[in-house]
């Protein structure tokens, strides 16, 4: 529990939250304009099928990589499992995001699962450079 740092999972949700909203608004704005769609909820709608879905997960997922990286650097130890709680905000937005509550399809659970692996390889990158340093 001492190397959990909230600060830096803090601010690793912050880096992660905010990247993955700016990626998002541009992909829906890139979407309405290619598919000339006038309105949000048509816009919405064709966003939840499964390819500008998927895309738009890909896309965010250098975001949550990052804000598992600033939470390693900022939490100076426990790399790993800093970088792996700083995705809890975009855990908990997936989950309330979702369209229907239940049944989950499969590319939901595929998501939650790969938010914190994001996470986790953002801390795993920013130990691989402190362990080089003290080579």
């Amino acid at each position: 529990m001492s190397s959990i740092s909230i600060k830096g999972v803090l601010l690793g949700a912050l880096v992660d939250f905010a990247g993955s909203m700016i990626i998002g608004i541009a992909i829906i704005a890139a979407a309405a304009g290619l598919l000339d769609l006038g309105d949000v909820e048509a816009t919405s709608g064709a966003f939840q099928a499964g390819v500008p879905r998927i895309v738009a997960f890909a896309l965010s997922c250098p975001a949550t990589v990052a804000g598992g990286y600033v939470a390693a650097r900022v939490a100076g130890r426990g790399e790993l499992i800093n970088g792996t709680l700083c995705t809890f905000l975009s855990v908990i937005v997936t989950i309330l995001a979702v369209e229907e509550p239940w049944p989950w399809k499969m590319r939901d659970f595929i998501e939650l699962g790969l938010i914190p692996l994001a996470g986790m390889l953002g801390g795993y990158m920013r130990l691989r450079q402190v362990r080089a340093a003290v080579l």
